[in-house]
């Protein structure tokens, strides 16, 4: 099964109506991150995926490049701290900054929000 039709089914557990908003919210950050993939570029990101992220000056080749690395790191990241292993090496600061990127490149408002609720910054000030 595909991850679409997995978050298809997710989304209409419960008896309830599978919207696109709910699929969506069911996709995996793994299926995110290999969509933003270079393999992608021709059929995906040229005619249509740039649009997702309007906050750019960058050309589609470049944006791809771009949010491919920012969001391969990312994602790294993500399974690192879900498996709880060590981040005491890692440049949290740096990290930090390629989810800023991202959400800039998606809206300045989005951007905010992510600043106004990080706490990555009061962590690694504390950090001994």
């Amino acid at each position: 099964m595909t991850e679409p039709a997995k978050a298809t089914q997710r989304a209409g557990a419960g008896h309830r109506q599978p919207t696109h908003g709910r699929i969506v919210a069911e996709l995996s950050f793994g299926f995110w991150r290999f969509l933003l993939s270079r393999r992608y570029l021709t059929t995906l990101w040229i005619p249509t995926l740039q649009n997702a992220f309007p906050n750019t000056d960058l050309d589609a080749n470049s944006l791809q490049r771009s949010i491919e690395n920012d969001d391969q790191q990312l994602h790294f990241l993500r399974n690192r701290a879900a498996h709880p292993e060590p981040l005491l090496r890692r440049d949290l600061h740096d990290d930090l900054d390629r989810a800023r990127r991202v959400m800039t490149c998606i809206s300045p408002v989005a951007r905010n929000w992510l600043d106004e609720r990080q706490l990555v910054s009061d962590v690694v000030a504390e950090r001994p």
